[in-house]
């Protein structure tokens, strides 16, 4: 059929846009010698209580261990480095104490290291830091550990970017949001813990970080943006914190995403939400979700069953488009709405459990294949006394096999 046809290159075009170190003695070395609460003195001499480095430059900026310093309005800011002779190791302490005045370490500026490409390699920042602002490590190519002290509330848009050699992260306990593409690109991170202070995940916040087989998600997230963790095709296993109500695209492309555990806060599961996630075998939608968005399980092709709550009123266009093992389908008795291609290319579908007596509003290429196999193949289930309704409605009336139950 021409129609079918047409349906099938539009979506399979759609779907293939979307498709588109330090040693462990060394990090050990590193998480023994940290010091969130590190204070020291700079003496009239330049000389420092701790053997640090330090360089003035004006009566408001110096280096120490050629790290730049700020001091604004009464406390001090990293605002930059020294391109030619910072290296290796840095620690940001708690507390400076300059010119007989104490100064707390408040801030790292926006692309404070920005583009410190090859010589960083690992960062402590003191407890008195209070934000870490955007772009702030932006292509530390060499950058493997960060240890982020407990005064941290709020990390910036694009703060770690691209920090390719990332393995180690630990996020302090007062971090309460991580920004817009705040680790995306951090491919070598295996562990990403994301404390029970956090509430809210920024847009694409760990987009391609590829290599982090554990996540794990504070009790209090209540809010993940759109695409935080697609394309983490290293994660297994998945658990959403109680609190969040909408997952756009979250997990798309997470290919090795095989369980994912859902709450019942969640009211929307969105566009691509799991999108690409080809090796999920079960899904289980809460009684909460009143909506499966557009492309949401496209390409799960590993799913063997999907049942559609009572609760769900609507399944958007190419939902479960290429679910191509999917055997077995229910569909909750509240479900008014099913767009087109919601079930193309599921080929595989043995049964159809229909619960509602009166029969979804749902175009002929809500099951389309290329042979159109659903139809003749598979068995569509009705509540008693339907079938005359359900034989009279576009899409429905096409399948050869109908039984009521």
């Amino acid at each position: 059929m021409q129609t079918t046809k047409l349906f099938l290159m539009l979506t399979a075009a759609i779907l293939g846009l979307l498709v588109s170190s330090c040693s462990e003695e060394d990090d050990e070395d590193v998480q023994k010698e940290a010091n969130y609460d590190l204070s020291l003195e700079i003496k009239t001499d330049g000389t420092t209580s701790n053997g640090s480095v330090f360089a003035a430059i004006d009566d408001k900026n110096f280096y120490l261990d050629y790290v730049k310093y700020t001091i604004e309005s009464g406390h001090l800011e990293v605002s930059g480095f020294d391109n030619k002779n910072l290296k290796g190791h840095v620690t940001i302490p708690a507390t400076i104490t300059y010119k007989g005045t104490d100064y707390k370490v408040l801030s790292i500026c926006d692309k404070a290291f920005f583009r410190c490409s090859y010589q960083l390699t690992s960062v402590i920042i003191g407890n008195n830091v209070t934000s870490i602002g955007e772009y702030a490590f932006d292509f530390c190519y060499k950058l493997e550990t960060v240890m982020i002290g407990n005064g941290v509330k709020t990390i910036g848009d694009g703060a770690f970017t691209e920090c390719t050699s990332l393995n180690s992260l630990t996020i302090g306990n007062s971090v309460t949001s991580i920004g817009t593409h705040a680790f995306a690109g951090c491919s070598a991170l295996p562990v990403i813990i994301i404390p029970n202070s956090v509430t809210s995940i920024g847009y694409r916040a760990f987009l391609n970080c590829a290599g982090a087989k554990t996540l794990v998600l504070g009790k209090n997230v209540q809010s993940i943006a759109a695409y935080a963790f697609q394309n983490c095709k290293g994660l297994t296993s998945v658990e959403i914190p109680d609190g969040v109500t909408e997952i756009e695209g979250v997990f798309a492309y997470c290919k090795g995403l095989k369980s994912v555990k859902i709450p019942n806060s969640v009211t929307t599961i969105g566009d691509y939400a799991f999108v690409g996630c080809s090796d999920l075998q079960a899904i289980d939608i809460p009684n909460s979700v009143t909506v499966v968005g557009a492309l949401a399980f496209a390409g799960c092709k590993s799913l063997k069953s999907v049942d559609i709550p009572n609760s769900v009123n609507e399944v958007r266009s190419s939902a479960f488009l290429g679910c191509s093992e999917l055997k077995s389908l229910k569909i909750g008795d509240h479900v008014k709405e099913i767009q087109y291609g919601a079930f193309a290319q599921c080929e595989g579908l043995e049964s159809i459990h229909c619960k509602a007596s009166t029969p979804p509003n749902a175009q002929i290429s809500v099951f389309a294949d290329e042979n159109d196999l659903v139809y003749s193949n598979a068995t569509l289930y009705l509540p008693k006394g339907s079938l005359e309704a359900y034989q009279s409605a576009e899409c429905w009336s096409n399948f050869n096999n109908i039984k009521e139950e």
